[in-house]
């Protein structure tokens, strides 16, 4: 079976708890949410949470000294794992995260394996390269995706994308090659299924 792409934060971690939770710590203003939040309305931050200085500290402190901020590793998982912890390594599913910073890659490692993904295949994407062309690459044609932005750029690439929908995806058009699913079980289920297609 051909390897399904899946991306880790939104979909598998909690990235805007997270993320929320660090600039509350800088800014006892700044609200925490969720990717589920309704308020979570946009990809960007700068276009809906109100705290722009803020969102740009936080942002120095993950990309500054990695051993003093371990940032990635203390993200709390977007569902259970179960599911996942069972078939990573049958499909197999090749996590693909553009994740910054410090040792990003590593405590995303560590991340996955503290969560019983064992010896995950993980691929940080870096600037300059797309995930659709990571995955060309790679022999992937299916994609788990919450980004709008990535989901658009793989389905104009002529990948199948799983969109886990969240508030903030919701105006991605209905378009060949596009389902859409409210958890990680069924998106794993659904990128299976379009796999073999």
């Amino acid at each position: 079976m051909t390897a399904i792409a899946c991306d880790i934060d939104g979909v598998v971690a909690s990235f805007a708890a997270g993320f929320s939770r660090l600039c509350r710590k800088l800014n006892p203003a700044a609200p925490i949410i969720d990717h589920h939040d309704t308020k979570y309305i946009a990809w960007d931050w700068h276009k809906w949470y109100g705290h722009d200085e803020t969102i740009e500290e936080a942002w120095k402190i993950i990309r500054a000294d990695p051993t003093k901020e371990l940032f990635w590793l203390g993200l709390d998982p977007m569902y259970d794992l179960t599911y996942l912890k069972n078939v990573h390594r049958e499909w197999p599913v090749v996590f693909l995260t553009r994740r910054d910073g410090g040792l990003a890659w590593f405590q995303t490692m560590q991340w996955l394996e503290k969560y019983e993904i064992d010896e995950p295949l993980l691929y940080r994407v870096r600037g300059g390269e797309e995930k659709s062309e990571v995955c060309a690459k790679l022999g992937i044609s299916t994609i788990i995706e919450d980004s709008p932005t990535y989901a658009q750029e793989a389905l104009d690439a002529g990948m199948n994308v799983v969109l886990v929908t969240y508030q903030y995806n919701v105006h991605v058009p209905k378009q060949r090659g596009l389902r859409r699913v409210f958890n990680l079980e069924r998106a794993l289920i659904v990128a299976k299924e379009m796999n073999k297609l």
